[in-house]
């Protein structure tokens, strides 16, 4: 992997590396019935986002929100958020999107429908030349279902498809290293779930467990309402599916998944809110994306512990909601004495 300040993968300045994942050892064979794996608890053992897989500061913060069942928006999310709207509306600029009603209540078909009919709309804007926000993706990884939106397609050179996060910092100057590394993780994700979509074989083994995590019979008819809404061109999701297949099959053919992925980082606040901080460039690596996978997985599996902060970076816990009762914290705390 690397990782450049400048617009070209040139002359690299710095020689940034990620650290390797730490190996976890295989725990001691359990005795008796498996205690409930937090796959099982906290998302019914039907799907993961591409965030659950990514590597972060600080596992334990994530794995008390999922107890807790609530996450604190804080106002960096909240500001972070006005820029990645303000983005998503100059690329909408291209999109032949479907209104609906908003009085329209909307079935679980209609509602994943309304996924695939904005897929499409994507799609067809890529394959017209367009980049595209927002882009909905899935896929099996080890037999896991993920999902999650590719926060920017954009075009390279060779009919080339980049992907490309957004990140919002209130500080004009680039993350620690722990959370550059966490967004390099997040685009491996993404270029291993886009890839998967544009192949075909892939798509059919996806598509059905896409549709059981949801709940969704994809031969169920819509409502009239949706129908009419739609202007009569499909009436069940099946149909949808059809043409969703057939453009990815056409972006496969006709357009590349280029191996450079890239992470931009722009101010939150302020005056010069939504100005670039700096672009991160990297290049995929297969062997990074299987060391991730492998060892996120494990935790979903119940097969090892949630990861606590690095005491390099222990500052931050003076920000957590939970600060007071996680025992990760005190333990450093204590070794500090």
């Amino acid at each position: 992997m690397r990782l450049t300040s400048k617009s070209t993968l040139d002359g690299i300045k710095t020689g940034y590396l990620p650290r390797k994942l730490t190996s976890i050892d295989n725990p001691e064979p359990l005795v008796g019935a498996r205690p409930p794996t937090p796959l099982s608890l906290y998302r019914n053992n039907k799907k993961l986002n591409v965030t659950d897989i990514s590597t972060k500061y600080c596992e334990l913060l994530d794995f008390y929100d999922l107890r807790s069942g609530k996450k604190v928006e804080t106002a960096a999310m909240a500001a972070g958020t006005v820029v990645h709207l303000a983005l998503e509306k100059e690329a909408e600029k291209h999109l032949v999107k479907v209104t609906l009603p908003d009085t329209l209540k909307l079935s679980r078909e209609e509602e994943m429908a309304k996924k695939f009919l904005d897929l499409i709309a994507r799609l067809n804007a890529m394959l017209a030349g367009h980049a595209v926000r927002e882009f909905y993706t899935f896929g099996l990884v080890d037999d896991c279902l993920i999902t999650g939106y590719i926060d920017e397609l954009g075009r390279g050179p060779d009919n080339s498809l980049i992907i490309s996060d957004t990140k919002s910092r209130v500080k004009g100057t680039l993350p620690p290293v722990s959370q550059r590394l966490s967004a390099y993780h997040q685009l491996l994700v993404y270029h291993k779930l886009l890839l998967s979509m544009l192949h075909d074989s892939e798509l059919a083994q996806s598509l059905p467990r896409l549709y059981e995590a949801f709940e969704v019979d994809p031969n169920r008819p819509f409502s009239n309402e949706f129908v009419i809404a739609l202007e009569n061109k499909y009436s069940s999701l099946s149909l949808i599916e059809s043409r969703l297949r057939e453009l990815l099959h056409k972006v496969a053919f006709k357009l590349n998944v280029s191996d450079e992925i890239q992470v931009s980082y722009r101010r939150s606040t302020g005056t010069n809110a939504g100005a670039l901080i700096d672009t991160c460039r990297y290049i995929y690596d297969e062997q990074a994306f299987q060391e991730l996978k492998e060892f996120s997985l494990q935790f979903w599996r119940g097969e090892r512990d949630a990861i606590g902060v690095d005491p390099a970076e222990r500052n931050k816990c003076r920000t957590c909601q939970w600060f007071d009762r996680c025992e990760w914290r005190a333990t450093m705390d204590a070794a500090m004495l």
